[in-house]
């Protein structure tokens, strides 16, 4: 049924097919636009994470070139780059914990996520411990050279990044079939930095996997098990 204006004699209405075909279309158009701006949405995220990511690492390199330039000649195996370490995970392999340290403290100032620190941000710098695992063939260069990093934004898996081998990937390095494999010292078994050793600084950590002041061994096996 079509209206009818009086006035100028003409249809101005629209036929309930007419109505129709046009749902039809808007809905056909919905189905299509939809899961692509989800996937945009995604995209868009990821993006953002992976930036932050970024800043939290250039912050944390900036601060070691500035360590290393007032480092002495003598590093002794076993030091630690960090003298205000909270507290050390365990002897074998030197991984320390950082949070609240004062290079923590100015690594996440720097890279400011509006006074929220990230979920977990950790670095690992070439390892010079020797307790356990064989003796470590890392320069002092290296020891100040931020070569792993992790950053988790949020507690969604999606917000993951890591970096290794200086480029950013959503692929853990640490677990089986990737360029990278870590042994249980935190040797590399693989890839271009094999035989390499690095030792764990952990900036950030939100997870409340923590027992006290120490990272349990749970924690270690949640990171590893993230493919």
């Amino acid at each position: 049924m079509r209206l009818y204006n009086k006035k100028k004699g003409t249809n101005t209405g629209f036929t309930l097919v007419e109505i129709i075909v046009v749902l039809v279309i808007l809905a056909i158009l919905a189905a299509i636009l939809l899961p692509n701006l989800v996937g945009f949405i995604d995209r868009a995220k990821q993006k953002k994470y992976l930036l932050n990511a970024k800043n939290c690492l250039t912050a944390a390199q900036a601060e070691l070139t500035e360590l290393y330039a007032k480092s002495s000649d003598d590093l002794k195996v076993n030091d630690y780059l960090i003298t205000d370490y909270k507290k050390k995970f365990d002897g074998k392999n030197g991984d320390c914990d950082a949070r609240d340290s004062e290079l923590a403290k100015k690594i996440l100032s720097t890279a400011d996520r509006k006074g929220n620190q990230p979920y977990v941000f950790m670095i690992a710098v070439g390892g010079n411990w020797e307790k356990q695992g064989g003796k470590s063939n890392t320069s002092k260069h290296e020891k100040y050279t931020v070569l792993y990093a992790f950053y988790m934004e949020t507690s969604d898996l999606e917000s993951r990044c890591y970096y290794y081998d200086g480029r950013w990937t959503r692929t853990n390095p640490r677990v089986h079939n990737t360029d990278y494999y870590f042994s249980t010292y935190n040797k590399i078994l693989s890839g271009p930095m094999k035989d390499k050793r690095v030792q764990y600084y952990v900036i950030a950590d939100n997870t409340n996997k923590a027992h006290g002041d120490v990272l349990s061994s749970a924690w270690w096996e949640w990171l590893r098990s993230m493919e």
